[in-house]
C-alpha cells in the first residue's frame, strides 16, 4: 500500500546539510516517542506497517495537521501549508494527465511517484530541510503522506468509475477535474448516491454522524485471498431496492468487519458504531445491478 517513492526519499531524508533557512519557523509537535518512530519508519518501512501501525500513523499525522510553520512572512497550520503550496500547485495537473491514463492503476503509481518527487524537491527548495531546519521532518512527512493518500484516492476512483462504465452500469459519475469537492463521487438510478473510498478508515469518519451516501465502494483486505478486495458497503435501506431474490445473495449476519471479510464473496451484514450495513464484494454488487436492467444496466 505504501508509496516507493517515500521509501526512496526516506534514505535521504536525514542527510540533507546547509544553512538554516531564517524566514522558516516549524513548532515542535506534541507527539508520543511511539508516534515518533511511526512516522520516522514511514519513509521506509511502511509496506511493513500492520494495521495497528496504520492506525497510530493516522492518528499522528492528524495531530500534525495542526502544527504550525512561520514560512516567510506568513504562518501557517501544516494543513493549511499542504492546501496552499502542494495540493494548490500538484492536484488538478495531476488529475488532468490521470484522466488520460489507459492503465490507470498501475500507470497512475507511476505519475503519483513522479509528482512526489516533485513535492519533495519543491519543499527542499524552499527551505524545509531535515537536519538543518529545526522539526523540517515533520512537515516534509506530512506533505509527503497527504499527498500519497490524495493520489492513492483519485487513482483508485477513476479506476472504479471507467469500470463501471466499462461493465455498463447506468450511472452519473461526478467529474473529478471540476467537481473535486462535490457531495458524492457518482449516483446510480434505483441505488442512490455512492461515495467511492480507498479504504475502509472512512468508518471512522461515519462514527460521529450519518452517513450521508447510499453506498461507499472502497476496499478490504480479504484473508483467505492474502490481498485487498474491492466491496461495497450498502445501507440496509438502499440494499433493499436492488436485493436480488435468490438464495446465494442473502446476507448472513456476522458479529465483526473482520468476520465479514473472511466471509467474502458471501454478501454479509454487520454492525459497525450501532450502525447496520450490507457488505458485499464488488464484482458480486454489479452482478446484481446488472440484472435489474430497468434500473442498473445501460
Amino acid at each position: 500500500m505504501i508509496e516507493s517513492q517515500v521509501r526512496a526519499f526516506g534514505n535521504v531524508l536525514y542527510e540533507q546539510r546547509g544553512t538554516m533557512a531564517r524566514n522558516i519557523v516549524i513548532t515542535k509537535p506534541d507527539l508520543t516517542a511511539q508516534e515518533i518512530i511511526l512516522l520516522r519508519r514511514y519513509l521506509t518501512e511502511s509496506h511493513q506497517f500492520s494495521g495497528a501501525e496504520w492506525r497510530g500513523l493516522r492518528r499522528a499525522v492528524d495531530k500534525l495537521a495542526n502544527c504550525e510553520v512561520q514560512f516567510g512572512a506568513q504562518r501557517y497550520r501544516f494543513a493549511q501549508f499542504y492546501r496552499a503550496f502542494i495540493n494548490g500547485t500538484y492536484a488538478y495537473p495531476f488529475i488532468a494527465e490521470l484522466a488520460q491514463l489507459a492503465d490507470v492503476e498501475q500507470s497512475g503509481l507511476q505519475l503519483q511517484a513522479r509528482v512526489a518527487r516533485q513535492v519533495w524537491e519543491w519543499l527542499l527548495l524552499n527551505g524545509i530541510r531535515p537536519g538543518q531546519t529545526p522539526h523540517a521532518e515533520y512537515l516534509v512527512i506530512f506533505c509527503l503522506y497527504q499527498w500519497g493518500s490524495f493520489a492513492r484516492g483519485y487513482i483508485f476512483e477513476v479506476a472504479v468509475l471507467q469500470d463501471l462504465q466499462r461493465a455498463g452500469i447506468a450511472m452519473s459519475p461526478h467529474d473529478p477535474s471540476r467537481e473535486r469537492f462535490a457531495p458524492y463521487d457518482l449516483s446510480i438510478p434505483g441505488l442512490g448516491y455512492g461515495d467511492i473510498k480507498t479504504s475502509g478508515y472512512f468508518l471512522d469518519d461515519l462514527t460521529a454522524d450519518a452517513p450521508t451516501a447510499d453506498f461507499y465502494i472502497t476496499r478490504l483486505y480479504a484473508p483467505q485471498l492474502q490481498r485487498y478486495q474491492r466491496i461495497v458497503f450498502v445501507m440496509p435501506r438502499a440494499w433493499q431496492r436492488i436485493q436480488a431474490s435468490d438464495e446465494q445473495n442473502r446476507e448472513i449476519e456476522v458479529a465483526s468487519l473482520s468476520e465479514a471479510a473472511q466471509c467474502l464473496p458471501r454478501v454479509t451484514r454487520v454492525e459497525i458504531a450501532r450502525r447496520a450495513w450490507i457488505v458485499v464484494e464488488y464484482e458480486v454488487w454489479k452482478r446484481i445491478l446488472l440484472q435489474k436492467p430497468e434500473e442498473g444496466k445501460l
